[in-house]
């Protein structure tokens, strides 16, 4: 079965709405271990919900970036902003990316290039967030496109739950 830019578009938002729905079906629920032959009193290590502004990241917010979509075609996405966990000595920090992704598909890099500046580009999703990983395949960067405070407002819900415990990222 082949899948064409826009269905690979849709499986991907699909796969990460699925794995939001898998995390947060965990939230709040305990568990009673008290069948266990073996129980472990030892709390697993938790992690910083208390998030700082990442300033030496390759692609900074604004960035738009291409990234290759089915039969050759690119796809556009933009950097919002990019936040690290705070950690104690012997911690490693999550960089966290948040961007938004644009509808169009764009026959070569030149066209992704043109279009990138464009303030008429339609939004698909206006927040998303991932790890620093989700961008080490294959992504170039395009334009320089300044953040404004309007495109800023999932983030805000996102971070405001996020200190809160109550949100995470899924790992892509």
């Amino acid at each position: 079965m082949r899948i064409d830019g826009t269905g690979c578009k849709y499986l991907m938002v699909l796969l990460w709405l699925v794995g939001c729905a898998v995390l947060l079906s965990g939230c709040g629920q305990q568990t009673n271990n008290s069948n266990s032959a073996s129980v472990t009193n030892a709390a697993p290590p938790k992690l910083s919900h208390q998030l700082e502004d990442v300033t030496n990241f390759p692609y900074p917010p604004g960035t738009v970036l291409a990234a290759h979509a089915a039969k050759g075609q690119y796809s556009l996405l933009k950097v919002l902003r990019v936040d690290r966990t705070k950690v104690q000595a012997g911690q490693h920090p999550r960089v966290f990316i948040h961007y938004r992704t644009y509808e169009d598909l764009y026959p070569s890099l030149a066209a992704a290039r043109t279009a990138a500046s464009s303030p008429h580009l339609k939004v698909r999703v206006a927040h998303g967030v991932a790890q620093q990983g989700f961008l080490e395949r294959g992504v170039q960067a395009v334009a320089h496109v300044p953040v404004r405070e309007n495109e800023l407002a999932g983030y805000h819900k996102w971070r405001k739950a996020y200190e809160a415990g109550q949100a995470d990222v899924v790992a892509m």
